[in-house]
């Protein structure tokens, strides 16, 4: 059965097959699901035609039930025939309709209507427009907008029915690749999304799916890209996915970390260097740039790089070609530069420490990795996966309902990097157990929860000690004033019916 239709419509083979009848032949393309209801138009219309006679007619209470009826007639024909079906309705037009079946199994039919047969073109205009004066009104101009109405050929047909067995197998082959995906995901953790391999960002939340979509609309282009996000979030992963899914994944994916060598050594390591160079440079060295040609080079840290270094970085972006430290010659690649950051590169931009244009050269696409805290949802399935990745024993520990909830707590400063090795250390130190218990977490952790349960208690007492002044002052205000409300709520700052409420809360009779 199809559940989610509008994500169906939204295919764009569907959607394409949609439009060329519509271009074609003047008809729109509606669904009936298994039970016989209409699906994909506003709810009480069948849809909105182009012709104002048959909007009108479709609008109107006679109109609608006899294309209703229809519907119904032709669900319980076309669920038992499983054949494309082709019939007269009571408004005089004419209607197909082709079954969708999902894996052999009916879900419902696809059909086109309110056009006439070019066979019996006479005999239909007389019955619509008998109809339509009966039921709906007389119209002196009718002859007219009947002639509006579309007229198909038998080959017209023909070929209307095979757009709509186009459509019919567009929906039954997304339907079960949405299935699959579906069911991958429960499995792996992994979103999945048509064409494009996701084997690494594990998450479910809004957050996640939001990036794995960015990353599939980036991936086959070969424009630089700035991920930014704190560290220990993901981002190489981040940069290997967009690997894998473009033009250049049978190359080599190579990553640098600047913020790893020296400043005096990271021009070397990037561009290469040629023999006596410099101090110690005995022989000729290929750079990252050069080793990673036809592929493409991720380069983090790249707020760690100094302007001198930059200034080759922007030749490079601009020109493809650098020099290496001591030659005197250009040299070449063809690489894809994906860039990542943890810093702030505009507020380096302010305080001099990296190249404006440099910076807008990079973020050509920007793509923000969010934190673990953001999204704390995706938590569990990160636990699963790193117990499954560490754990020694076979099957691997059960993390316990309250052991889970103090991971979920803690706000995981070092993101997933961090995360990853809490569950390692709990693999170790649960060895021969079947349970990770609470009390093998770090002392961050379970200190995290336990503070903010002390918080929430804090919070409860203080509460409490607030509500106890503020009725002993509303006491004590009442005496005062004799028991007059509205001078006491002027007093206390309130509302008369405010107050009322407070008395009913405290449970003070006045």
């Amino acid at each position: 059965m199809i559940t989610d239709w509008e994500s169906l419509f939204a295919q764009p083979a569907i959607k394409r097959l949609m439009q060329l009848a519509q271009r074609s032949f003047g008809v729109r393309i509606n669904f009936v699901d298994g039970r016989g209801w209409l699906q994909g138009v506003e709810a009480g219309r069948f849809f909105n035609p182009a012709n104002k006679m048959l909007a009108t007619l479709s609008a109107s209470a006679e109109g609608f039930r006899a294309k209703r009826d229809a519907a119904f007639r032709l669900a319980a024909d076309i669920s038992a025939a499983r054949v494309p079906k082709r019939a007269t309705t009571e408004i005089g037009t004419s209607l197909i309709a082709v079954p969708l079946l999902i894996d052999g199994v009916y879900a419902g039919y696809a059909y086109a209507d309110d056009f006439f047969d070019a066979e019996r073109l006479e005999q239909q205009k007389v019955q619509f427009g008998n109809f339509y004066a009966r039921k709906v009104a007389d119209l002196p101009n009718l002859k007219r907008e009947i002639d509006g109405i579309p007229t198909l050929s038998n080959s017209e047909v023909s070929y209307l029915i095979d757009i709509l067995e186009g459509i019919s197998e567009e929906l039954s082959g997304s339907h079960v690749a949405a299935t699959e995906a579906s069911a991958h995901e429960v499995k792996t953790g992994l979103i999945a999304i048509p064409n494009f391999k996701n084997n690494h960002i594990i998450g479910m939340s809004p957050l996640v799916r939001d990036l794995v979509l960015m990353l599939s609309r980036v991936a086959s282009s070969d424009t630089t890209v700035l991920i930014t996000g704190e560290s220990g979030v993901g981002k190489e992963l981040v940069a290997l996915t967009l690997h894998e899914n473009s033009k250049r994944t049978k190359k080599d994916f190579v990553a640098v970390n600047c913020g790893a060598f020296h400043q005096n050594l990271l021009e070397s390591e990037l561009f290469g260097h040629v023999k006596g160079a410099f101090t110690g440079a005995t022989d000729s060295r290929m750079g990252y740039f050069e080793r990673a040609h036809a592929g493409t080079l991720f380069l983090d840290e790249i707020g760690e790089t100094t302007l001198a270094t930059q200034v080759k970085m922007l030749r490079f972006l601009q020109e493809g070609t650098f020099i290496p430290v001591g030659d005197s010659k250009e040299k070449s690649s063809n690489v894809r530069v994906v860039a990542a950051t943890n810093k702030d590169l505009k507020h380096l931009m302010k305080s001099g420490d990296f190249r404006e244009d440099l910076y807008y050269r990079l973020r050509v696409i920007h793509i923000n990795v969010p934190s673990l805290r953001e999204r704390r949802e995706d938590i569990p399935l990160l636990v699963k996966h790193f117990v499954a990745k560490h754990a020694e024993a076979s099957p691997a520990p059960i993390v316990t309902a309250e052991t889970m909830d103090f991971l979920t707590s803690y706000h995981w400063p070092g993101n997933i990097r961090q995360l990853e090795n809490e569950v390692k250390r709990m693999c170790v130190l649960s060895k021969g157990s079947t349970e990770v218990s609470p009390d093998i977490l770090t002392d961050d952790v379970v200190n995290a929860k336990k503070a903010k349960r002390e918080f929430g208690r804090i919070n409860e007492s203080l509460k409490k000690t607030l509500d106890d002044q503020e009725k002993s002052a509303i006491i004590e205000g009442l005496t005062r004033t004799g028991g007059n409300k509205t001078k006491l709520a002027r007093d206390l700052g309130m509302s008369r019916s405010l107050l009322t409420t407070k008395l009913k809360k405290y449970g003070i009779k006045d």
